[in-house]
């Protein structure tokens, strides 16, 4: 069995693009909008002002625009978890892992239709 060491191809990919906010910030909109079963690359592409080549470049395919999509919002709650303020940043262990709990069951009501995309 082999141990993946660095990040999947998609995410180097969509890490690397500069136009990498644009198209998560115009996917997390259409997505929010429509739902994700009718958002296609072309569509992310005429929001975010940008070809449909330069997105399938950034993400590779539908599939990993729903993963960057996913990705993006982890690193948020990552981050809030980092160096947010308490209940959810430092602070009371406990408070933290029940804060933790919390947004991490919001998260997954709140991007449920993109998971099962």
């Amino acid at each position: 069995m082999s141990v993946r060491t660095s990040a999947p191809p998609w995410l180097e990919t969509q890490r690397r693009g500069p136009q990498s906010p644009r198209l998560t910030r115009c996917g997390t909109e259409l997505i929010a909008e429509f739902g994700p079963a009718a958002v296609t690359m072309r569509d992310v592409a005429q929001r975010a002002g940008v070809g449909k080549g330069t997105v399938f470049r950034c993400v590779g395919s539908r599939a990993g625009l729903m993963l960057a999509l996913l990705d993006h919002s982890e690193q948020q709650l990552q981050s809030a978890v980092n160096a947010g303020p308490p209940p959810l940043g430092p602070g009371d262990p406990v408070e933290r892992l029940v804060a933790f709990g919390r947004a991490k069951l919001d998260l997954i009501a709140e991007l449920g239709d993109i998971l099962a995309a």
